[in-house]
């Protein structure tokens, strides 16, 4: 596939000109057209850079903005041999990938969803099973939710600038990037990671049937059997801390609660 160009650095694309006589050789006017992975022209007709008899490069630096295509790009080069115009029959490839960023622009949200990530098992980095975009708004809408149900006052706000193009998040408070309450983290992690699972589980509805493979017999529906009964016990966890939530607050001081059978009723 060629190498891999991480956004943001500029890397040096090689060509080499050779003649009939498979020797090097130096074209006139050397230059190069770059299609980003979306068949869009990104660089156009620019000039080469010599480096050794029929040997040059180009300079090519992939923007870190969210709107900048990742993938394979191709370098198609041209110039001239003895009045006669050379092209490539196939281009340079290259791959732009983004510089390794985890999660989040701060180290609340990247700690945040890397909790959800080991709440749900989905830690393998080279092959998350739910992109971080994804999980970026998993997150958020799982704040929202759980504030809707209990009000901690934090909100998520997702960013698509600089050179993450997953997005990153940030907590904020009053409109100001803020550290979590310990209570509030819990309820936020516990919302969204019920998100999550609810998603799953209607997604994995439509493979719930059988596979045989001779005498095999592979039972689709025990997978999902088992996310609902998790899905069902966190329910219950999470209707206990919203319980807990209402009637002690979240200042951690516990306050006292009473059933009616506890309590002396004076009639005066």
């Amino acid at each position: 596939m060629g190498k891999k160009i991480l956004s943001g650095q500029q890397e040096r694309i090689y060509v080499e000109f050779r003649d009939v006589d498979n020797k090097l050789v130096d074209p006139t006017n050397p230059r190069v057209v770059v299609y980003n992975p979306l068949g869009e022209q990104v660089v156009s007709s620019a000039a080469c850079t010599f480096e050794a008899v029929g040997v040059y490069f180009y300079n090519f630096t992939a923007s870190t903005a969210y709107a900048t295509e990742r993938g394979v790009y191709q370098a198609w080069f041209e110039g001239y041999i003895n009045g006669a115009l050379i092209t490539m029959d196939d281009p340079v490839y290259f791959d732009v990938i983004d510089i390794p960023i985890i999660y989040s622009s701060t180290s609340v949200g990247r700690s945040f969803v890397r909790s959800v990530r080991n709440a749900i098992g989905d830690t393998y980095e080279d092959a998350y099973l739910i992109a971080t975009e994804d999980i970026n708004y998993y997150v958020q809408d799982g704040v929202g939710r759980a504030n809707s149900v209990y009000d901690f006052g934090y909100n998520v706000v997702i960013s698509t600038a600089g050179n993450d193009r997953s997005g990153r998040i940030d907590f904020q408070y009053g409109g100001q990037n803020a550290d979590l309450l310990v209570a509030a983290r819990n309820w936020y992690l516990a919302n969204t990671v019920k998100m999550i699972m609810e998603a799953q589980v209607r997604l994995n509805v439509f493979g719930t049937g059988n596979i045989n493979a001779g005498d095999i017999n592979f039972n689709l529906a025990t997978g999902l059997r088992a996310q609902t009964e998790y899905l069902k016990l966190l329910n219950e966890d999470l209707n206990k801390l919203e319980f807990d939530l209402k009637i002690n607050g979240a200042s951690g001081v516990l306050i006292n609660n009473y059933s009616i059978a506890d309590l002396e009723v004076s009639e005066y």
